[in-house]
């Protein structure tokens, strides 16, 4: 049964049965338990791709803090500095 028809059916009455009652009741309830569900699977799915960015800033810092460490060390900088360099890039000094 389509519930704008329904509803409309309802407005225009003056009186509705029990029956049409009970299902307007239930599609709205319906509606509602709907709504609920997108709404939670947005915020899921926002989480989601926020946790991605994180993972995927992460892991791009990981890897410019090597490039750094290789490119000091194939420079000729010892390896202490080398490192210092890249601890400087994963915690964002540099």
């Amino acid at each position: 049964m389509k519930f704008m028809p329904l509803i409309r059916g309802a407005m225009n009455k003056a009186n509705l049965d029990t029956k049409e009652m009970k299902t307007v009741v239930s599609m709205i309830k319906d509606l509602t338990t709907s709504q609920q569900q997108l709404e939670q699977s947005a915020t899921i799915n926002q989480k989601r791709a926020a946790e991605i960015k994180r993972e995927a800033a992460k892991e791009a810092t990981e890897q410019a803090a090597k490039n750094v460490e290789k490119a000091a060390t194939a420079r000729g900088l010892n390896k202490e500095f080398a490192q210092f360099l890249r601890n400087e890039v994963l915690q964002g000094g540099v």
